[in-house]
């Protein structure tokens, strides 16, 4: 985690990351999509993730999609 957030920071990189882990995710994303049965159901920047109805969702097993920009 530690070696894909220092090449973001250095080399501007853009990654799609796919994790249920909340955690990787505020650690290493922008942005998030949260996707439920395939749909988009929420998108919004990491600094927020706290305020969104989604995150408990994936404690039922709903895939996370992260992008970073």
């Amino acid at each position: 985690m530690d070696l894909l957030h220092d090449l973001k920071e250095k080399l501007g990189l853009t990654y799609i990351f796919i994790t249920h882990d909340l955690t990787s995710v505020t650690y290493l994303c922008d942005d998030v999509l949260f996707l439920y049965h395939g749909r988009i159901t929420e998108h919004i920047p990491v600094s927020r993730i706290a305020e969104t109805a989604a995150p408990p969702l994936t404690v039922a097993g709903t895939a996370v999609c992260l992008l970073l920009f």
